[in-house]
């Protein structure tokens, strides 16, 4: 007897193809909630920034003169900050208008321990050729700053140029991450401009315990990561919120952990988790 399939379109080397799985073997459908997608995005990074979570906005923080520290991760959010939309050229406007000039502000790269030999490409020269530009590496100890140890005993090792500034401003995103939770808040940090030794020590709990896909508070590993993002004074943290198609669907700004905590309870959740009754 002939089963009968029931047909999934599925992304297959810039193709689609269609993957039949026979109906008696479905157990339960599991779909992506969708929200429409950012008519300006820069617009509402601008509008996040001026209406943050927990702290003051940039226009009370910054004043001429302040030494800016602007840091991205090698996700979806280098692309829209630099080559391939520019905003990370809007975004030194911006702060231009706030009193910061370009030689004010150091722009770190901050992929952990991740590989990025393409990253100035990704970044595009005109944004490079404003600023001060630097890609973090977690091996270089020369680079780094020792801020002391979490509760959890790690030790906690920051990029120095981070720990330099007078002001620390992040821009993320956030989807689900296998072992931190969620990707975003102060991930950007602790992996993003921490030392090996901080990484491999926060990293060692992925072995140690278990951690659910999508826990925030509950996750000791997200707790080890912010407790050493405020020990690196992580001042704002700007967070992207995608939908499955990487289509920006809101924007979240201010203290990383409220910042974080707003976007799951909002739209985070309902997006990338389906209750299974």
């Amino acid at each position: 007897m002939k089963q009968e399939l029931k047909q999934y379109p599925v992304c297959w080397n810039g193709a689609t193809k269609m993957l039949g799985i026979p109906s008696a073997n479905i157990a339960a459908e599991l779909k992506m909630t969708d929200f429409p997608p950012l008519a300006d995005p820069w617009q509402a990074i601008v509008n996040a920034m001026e209406n943050p979570l927990g702290c003051p906005p940039l226009a009370q923080s910054l004043k001429p003169g302040s030494k800016v520290a602007l840091m991205t991760g090698d996700r979806f959010t280098d692309q829209i900050l630099g080559a391939q939309e520019q905003m990370g050229l809007r975004l030194l406007d911006y702060l231009n208008s706030l009193g910061v000039r370009d030689e004010d502000v150091t722009f770190i790269y901050a992929p952990g321990s991740h590989p990025t030999p393409k990253w100035r490409e990704i970044m595009g020269q005109p944004f490079l050729n404003r600023v001060r530009a630097l890609r973090h590496d977690c091996f270089d100890e020369a680079s780094l700053t020792y801020l002391g140890v979490t509760s959890r005993c790690t030790p906690v090792w920051v990029n120095k140029a981070v720990m330099e500034a007078d002001f620390r401003l992040a821009i993320g995103e956030i989807s689900p991450n296998v072992h931190g939770g969620w990707c975003g808040g102060g991930k950007i940090i602790l992996p993003g401009v921490a030392g090996w030794d901080t990484i491999a020590h926060n990293h060692f709990g992925v072995v140690k315990d278990i951690n659910t896909l999508g826990l925030a508070d509950g996750n000791h590993m997200r707790r080890d990561m912010e407790e050493g993002a405020r020990m690196a004074h992580l001042d704002m943290k700007v967070d992207l919120l995608i939908d499955h198609q990487a289509r920006i669907v809101d924007v979240y700004a201010g203290d990383f952990v409220a910042e974080h905590r707003a976007a799951l309870d909002s739209h985070a959740r309902s997006i990338w988790m389906t209750k299974m009754e």
